[in-house]
C-alpha cells in the first residue's frame, strides 16, 4: 500500500477517547481534507486545572509511523500552544512518545518527520493545557503483521 495516514477515518482508523468533548468531537481530527471552518476541528473548554486534553485513536492496523502532521488551520485564538504525540503497540503495550512536547502556531500546519519508524497499533496526542486542532495525520505504512490482519478482516466482512 505505500505510505498513507494511518490514523485517517476514510483508511479505517478511529478515534477511540478523548479527554473533552465540550465543543466538538475527537472524530473531526481525522475527518478527510483540511479543516474549512473553526468547528470543524477539535475543540477544548479552558481548563481550570493542571492537566491537559488528548485524545486517543485506534490505527487502521499495525504501522510503521515516519512522519505527523498537526493542523491549527481556523484556530488562532485558541490553537493548542503545545502538542505530543505518542504510540503504543497492542492494546497492553506502553506508551512511548514519538513526537516530543512541541510549540504550535496558530491557524499553521505543523509537519515533523521522524528520525526512525514509529510501530503501533494506537496512538494519542496530548495538547498543552488546551484549546484544540484540526487535524491529526500519522504518515507511515502497515507492517506485514498489520497488512495479513487487515486483510484477514476484510476477508471476514465478505471481501
Amino acid at each position: 500500500l505505500g505510505t498513507f495516514d494511518v490514523v485517517a477515518l476514510e483508511n479505517g482508523g478511529q478515534a477511540e477517547d478523548a479527554s473533552n468533548l465540550f465543543y466538538s468531537p475527537a472524530t473531526n481530527t481525522i475527518q478527510p481534507g483540511r479543516s474549512r471552518k473553526m468547528d470543524d476541528g477539535w475543540e477544548t473548554r479552558r481548563r481550570r486545572d493542571q492537566g491537559n486534553d488528548w485524545i486517543r485513536y485506534r490505527l487502521v492496523a499495525q504501522s510503521q509511523i515516519r512522519a505527523v502532521e498537526i493542523d491549527t488551520a481556523y484556530l488562532k485564538g485558541n490553537s493548542a500552544g503545545w502538542a505530543s504525540v505518542s504510540v503504543k503497540d497492542g492494546e497492553d503495550g506502553e506508551w512511548w512518545e514519538i513526537l516530543p512536547r512541541t510549540r504550535l502556531q496558530p491557524d499553521t500546519d505543523h509537519r515533523f518527520v521522524l528520525d526512525a519508524p514509529a510501530v503501533g497499533t494506537h496512538a494519542r496526542i496530548d495538547i498543552f493545557p488546551d484549546g484544540g486542532i484540526s487535524r491529526l495525520r500519522l504518515f507511515g505504512s502497515l507492517t506485514e503483521e498489520g497488512a495479513q490482519r487487515l486483510t484477514a478482516r476484510h476477508q471476514e466482512l465478505g471481501g
